[in-house]
């Protein structure tokens, strides 16, 4: 069994099989840290106390595992894509429908300091106005991104053609 499924079984109340009302932040930090140490124990990662080390980059057969593994070989761009906040509308089609089936327990909101006023957008109206709305601002980011991560690897084409033919232009 792998730890993210051993975090939710220990989350899931005996009586009525409902959830253990937990902050979302926490939730989120503990699920990714049940991967992290699944994939450690699967030898594809490890860590020092300052950063995280890709040592086997080769998919583990699992639907939760290689997802992530994929996304912590992809490096360079894949920091690009988080740095920009270019995830929210793929986490918002499980959050925010998730937070609707969370808002209709009351021990839930009280838990988390909330009323059913604060969640009262958490309708299906108020989701696809902001999966929509996020997605559209995820395509314009993704190409202002995209179109700078090109120009920069366009200059370093040319820097490196210069330096191959020896005639000392910077490519600008």
């Amino acid at each position: 069994m792998r730890f993210v499924e051993e975090i939710l079984l220990l989350l899931l109340r005996d009586e009525g099989g409902k959830f253990v009302a937990v902050p979302g932040i926490a939730l989120d930090n503990a699920l990714a840290g049940g991967v992290l140490m699944d994939l450690a124990l699967e030898n594809r990662i490890d860590t020092d106390p300052g950063r995280l080390i890709l040592v086997d980059p080769t998919p583990v057969g699992d639907s939760l595992l290689d997802p992530t593994l994929a996304a912590i070989a992809g490096g360079e761009q894949r920091d690009a894509f988080v740095a920009g906040g270019f995830e929210h509308s793929v986490a918002n089609m499980f959050f925010l429908p998730f937070g609707a089936l969370v808002a209709t327990e009351a021990d839930a909101l009280a838990a988390a300091g909330l009323t059913a006023a604060d969640v009262s957008r958490l309708d299906a109206a108020g989701i696809s106005q902001n999966l929509v709305a996020v997605t559209l601002g995820n395509i314009v980011g993704g190409v202002i991104v995209g179109l700078a991560d090109w120009t920069v690897h366009l200059r370093r084409r040319a820097v490196a053609a210069a330096a191959a033919k020896g005639d000392g232009s910077t490519g600008t």
